[in-house]
């Protein structure tokens, strides 16, 4: 499955320039939403443009990627869709992580990954 998420990757590339407008009605008034949500499956939204440098530009120096949030971030999951795509290593610090994803690691791509858990205080 992750070298066919790679796949779709490689072919759909971002194009930030041509973000989708959606018309809505409302009440009587006419309104639009510039979508972008809808960019791409592994980068949209504000992650798009904050990772679109490090996706098109070339760092032969980049061996390692190190992030610090929550284990169900959509970061979590852009990041490492990048670091799978550019065979990085990811260290993604996080302040905990709860059981159920330690048991299943949800919509994370399988990218070489380090999860650092920084609170020696288990919460559920």
């Amino acid at each position: 499955m992750c070298n066919r998420i790679l796949q779709q990757i490689a072919i759909e590339p971002m194009k930030l320039s041509e973000s989708p407008v959606t018309q809505h009605r409302f009440n009587g008034l006419t309104f639009f939403v510039k979508r972008d949500d809808l960019l791409h499956h592994q980068f949209s939204g504000n992650k798009a443009r904050k990772f679109m440098s490090l996706l098109t530009g070339e760092f032969p120096y980049i061996k390692n990627l190190i992030g610090y949030g929550s284990v169900q971030a959509n970061s979590l999951y852009s990041l490492s869709a990048l670091c799978a795509i550019k065979k990085w290593k990811l260290t993604f610090y996080v302040d905990h992580i709860p059981s159920y994803v330690k048991q299943n690691q949800p919509g994370i791509i399988e990218a070489p990954s380090t999860w650092v858990q920084t609170s020696s205080t288990y919460r559920n």
